[in-house]
């Protein structure tokens, strides 16, 4: 897929609402889709990142200070959109002094490798 001439600028962040059944299964959907279990218990806050189509294509969540089930489809990756989440996120936990995430491996190993090669 050539991404080189999509426009990822336009996505649009929405938080979700937690107790509203319909938001959460937008999200455990898209988790699913990924092999990524969304446990609604075990966060505070969720976001939704959307596309022009209103297509979900990222989402992000947090507990305290540790980012939860941050996650990019995969077509877009080398898009803004992994920045976009985890910096609205980050933004919401400011206060916090430490911060963590949690990934896979098998998630991060791609940017890993590029940033070794390069």
């Amino acid at each position: 897929m050539d991404l080189s001439s999509k426009d990822f600028t336009n996505y649009r962040i929405e938080e979700m609402d937690l107790e509203l059944k319909a938001d959460i299964k937008l999200i455990e959907d898209f988790t699913n889709a990924y092999e990524l279990p969304f446990d609604v218990r075990s966060v505070e806050y969720t976001i939704g990142l959307f596309d022009e189509q209103d297509n979900v294509v990222g989402t992000g969540s947090f507990s305290g200070n540790i980012l939860k089930y941050v996650l990019v489809d995969i077509n877009h990756r080398e898009s803004n959109a992994f920045a976009k989440i985890t910096t609205h996120l980050i933004n919401k936990v400011w206060k916090i002094i430490d911060i963590f995430m949690f990934i896979r491996f098998q998630d991060i190993f791609p940017y890993l490798k590029a940033m070794v090669l390069n």
